[in-house]
């Protein structure tokens, strides 16, 4: 009975992890949204080129994806962890490739790699 409470409180916690960091990660979006609308009246398309903003609004929506796949999964059994971690690491490293840049970008790039690494290591914690 003990060990049954145990994997309870572990799923709980799961749980209120993927909505936290769901949350969060539409609130990142937004952040890097404004970002890009910063630089764009700061500097204009012309200075940087249109991949490199085309690449920030990219992150965004990875960000997006992933807050979504976590928030509407939230409740369910089966693992969809790993997906909206990819998003969230696949964010990351399109961020550290606009390094070069934009170097305030790194931030958002480094704690969307961290939100990726957190999700598979409660994961697999949870699942232990």
């Amino acid at each position: 009975y003990h060990k049954r409470i145990h994997i309870y409180k572990g799923e709980e916690a799961m749980r209120s992890l993927k909505l936290t960091l769901g949350i969060v990660s539409f609130f990142m979006a937004f952040l890097v949204m404004l970002y890009l609308c910063v630089m764009l009246m700061e500097s204009g398309i012309g200075a940087y080129g249109y991949f490199d903003f085309s690449a920030i609004i990219l992150m965004a929506v990875y960000a997006l994806v992933a807050g979504v796949i976590v928030i509407l999964t939230a409740d369910e059994e089966r693992n969809t962890v790993f997906l909206s971690a990819a998003f969230y690491i696949a964010g990351g490293i399109l961020g550290l490739a606009l390094m070069r840049d934009f170097n305030s970008i790194t931030v958002w790039a480094a704690a969307y790699i961290v939100c990726g690494i957190i999700f598979i290591i409660s994961s697999i914690k949870a699942h232990e």
